[in-house]
């Protein structure tokens, strides 16, 4: 029993701190990768997202589930967002929660500048799965802030 009891000690002894690293990482990868290609003129490096997407993107509209690619879903929109004013987005809060060894969430709440000096907020949550050994973004949920 004593013997039992040892070996369950080690194993949660090195066990949590690979999986505090693990979730300090993700939050590093997204927050300094991902999230940093909005920061300004994104649609200048609209060819670098694609790094961070599964080949398929799902994504919740008002016509229930969307699937879509890169193009599509990051690169149109900063088309439009840029033609609608939009100048980047900063993030305001960002919580990584890792569900099991191949997917994440974060949760995020975007703080958006616009060319006009106004300022608003989105949020949402990203999934990420682990594809062939490579964290890849594959849906997004776009939730209500809560301030």
């Amino acid at each position: 029993m004593t013997r039992l009891f040892c070996t369950i000690i080690l194993l949660a002894t090195f066990a949590l701190p690979a999986a505090a690293d693990d979730a300090v990482d993700l939050d590093k990868w997204f927050r300094d990768g991902y999230a940093a290609l909005y920061v300004e003129n994104a649609w200048d490096r609209a060819d670098e997202f694609a790094q961070y997407f599964a080949d398929e993107i799902a994504y919740r509209s008002d016509d229930g589930l969307v699937t879509s690619d890169v193009d599509d879903f990051v690169v149109n929109s900063l088309e439009v967002w840029r033609d609608e004013g939009w100048v980047g987005s900063d993030v305001a809060n960002l919580e990584t929660r890792p569900l099991n060894a191949t997917t994440v969430v974060f949760d995020i709440k975007w703080h958006d500048r616009n060319a006009d000096g106004s300022t608003d907020s989105e949020c949402g949550w990203y999934i990420a799965d682990k594809i062939a050994g490579k964290w890849r973004l594959s849906q997004y949920i776009q939730t209500t802030c809560a301030d």
